[in-house]
């Protein structure tokens, strides 16, 4: 077992999830510590920011895999109530101070809802002098209630190789992007390639959460007739944007992925040996069903004649 302090550590004198659970019931400026993953001790101070000022004074690090921009009142709508109700989040956000802005390393989540509500303020325990490694260490071990979907990482991936350059200039290879997240390479190969489907395919969706991974890869066979169909994919959205309610999104979500699913199926017309059957005169008590190449007969016992029924069952021996 690795000997390294976890964030939600079972070690109530080391482990952050310690200090969270000191710093829910403490005043902003209260202070606390915890081992640091190279060595020393990481210093926190519990800060409070006002709603209005999360824009100006956070930003969502780099090492979080969350996509913050694509955030929704659906994504966190199991949290977002008791926010609006304490007019702040009960558990702590985790961050660094890099120069005059706090780098949020855990709370991504918890950090949107508050900006939801004017009136909200943000509680972040908050570290000077954080080496990359503890940032990393804190932010891939942090969200682990709520763990960021396969959209999430693959727009993290595209944001990093578009914004962050090494030392001498040159972008960073995919492995070690996949290193930065804690993922490994093959899912940061295929979580990116989701991320770069248009806008439009997913864009009726009411949070990336509710995109299924089955569905993405099935998706993936119709990559390049999206276009072909923009219009008929944004015919298939409701429109309606306040689906607040976790089962209802995920709900309109199913049946959102089954009607743009539809459109790239292709139509199987019927034999024409079926064709017959549409005008067909048949016994009471027994109705015939075409799909493409289909025929399903339905038989119910009680109204058919006895000897049809014996007929039948000869022809199924």
């Amino acid at each position: 077992m690795s000997d390294k302090p976890n964030l939600y550590s079972r070690n109530r004198q080391t482990g952050i999830g310690a200090l969270l659970g000191k710093a829910k019931d403490s005043d902003s400026g209260s202070t606390f510590s915890m081992p640091s993953v190279i060595e020393g001790t990481l210093e926190f101070e519990l800060r409070v920011v006002k709603a209005s000022d999360i824009d100006k004074l956070c930003t969502l690090s780099v090492y979080n895999s969350r996509s913050y921009k694509n955030l929704t009142r659906a994504a966190v709508s199991d949290i977002l109530p008791s926010i609006k109700l304490q007019k702040r989040n009960a558990i702590p956000a985790v961050g660094a101070l890099v120069g005059d802005k706090i780098e949020v390393l855990a709370g991504g989540r918890r950090m949107y809802s508050v900006g939801l509500i004017p009136e909200a303020e943000f509680y972040i325990l908050i570290a000077k002098d954080v080496s990359e490694q503890d940032k990393k260490f804190l932010a891939n071990t942090s969200d682990t209630y709520n763990q960021p979907s396969i959209l999430d990482v693959g727009y993290k991936v595209i944001e990093i190789q578009k914004m962050m350059k090494r030392a001498d200039g040159s972008p960073y290879t995919l492995r070690e992007i996949a290193d930065m997240l804690d993922v490994s390479l093959g899912k940061a190969q295929e979580s990116a390639t989701f991320a770069r489907y248009p806008d439009y395919l997913l864009a009726g969706f009411p949070g990336l959460r509710f995109v299924s991974y089955k569905w993405l890869r099935k998706m993936k066979a119709y990559s390049d007739r999206f276009d072909e169909h923009k219009s008929e994919i944004i015919e298939t959205y409701s429109g309606d944007d306040e689906l607040i309610e976790m089962q209802d999104a995920e709900k309109y979500s199913m049946n959102l992925q089954k009607r743009i699913e539809k459109i790239f199926k292709p139509i199987i017309q019927p034999s024409p040996k079926l064709q017959d059957w549409k005008d067909k005169s048949l016994p009471t008590g027994i109705k015939a069903a075409i799909n493409g190449n289909d025929l399903t007969l339905k038989v119910s016992v009680d109204k058919v004649a006895p000897e049809t029924l014996e007929l039948i069952e000869s022809l199924l021996k």
